[in-house]
């Protein structure tokens, strides 16, 4: 446990001057036992490709091992990473599934992750919106990809993830 503590203090600088390789060496060292918390923060990293290189394939990996362990923000993770997909800015080399996205929003919100709940009923919103613009106009069905980006921009997690942006090619 202590690994994955002194791992987030150098990955956010927390009572600790930043210093990312540091907290990757630590993640490693408290992932090998088994730190649910550790390998979260350890598939951001992997996410980002920040002192480390970006591997979605790691990163998915280390989210489910944790989420098997019942880590409340495994699950809100793996809830961005199929809300987000294969976005370019905040992608997770995974295919955007919102069906996935809710149900690791479900479990997250019943454990009381504020953020989780907010996606969830964002995402339980737009699908109800979506689906009464269906009803109403089959034109609808042409506005779906427009719609559903703006319900990403919209989302809280963009902003928390400004500082993540790639630049396009």
């Amino acid at each position: 446990v202590a690994a994955g503590i002194i791992g987030y203090y150098y990955h956010t600088g927390y009572n600790a001057r930043k210093n990312i390789k540091l907290a990757i060496k630590y993640y490693l060292k408290a992932v090998s036992k088994g730190n649910a918390a550790a390998e979260c923060n350890l598939a951001i990293c992997y996410q980002e490709g920040k002192g480390i290189e970006r591997d979605y394939t790691k990163a998915m990996k280390l989210l489910r091992k944790a989420a098997s362990q019942g880590n409340s923000v495994a699950y809100h993770t793996l809830g961005l990473a199929y809300f987000h997909g294969n976005d370019r800015v905040f992608g997770w080399g995974v295919e955007r599934d919102l069906k996935k996205a809710i149900s690791f929003f479900r479990k997250a919100a019943a454990m009381k992750v504020p953020m989780a709940e907010k996606m969830l009923n964002a995402c339980l919103q737009k699908i109800s919106f979506l689906i009464k613009l269906l009803k109403r106009d089959a034109q609808s069905i042409y506005m779906l990809h427009d719609f559903i980006a703006e319900a990403f921009i919209c989302s809280e997690s963009l902003t928390e993830a400004k500082d993540r942006r790639v630049p396009r090619a």
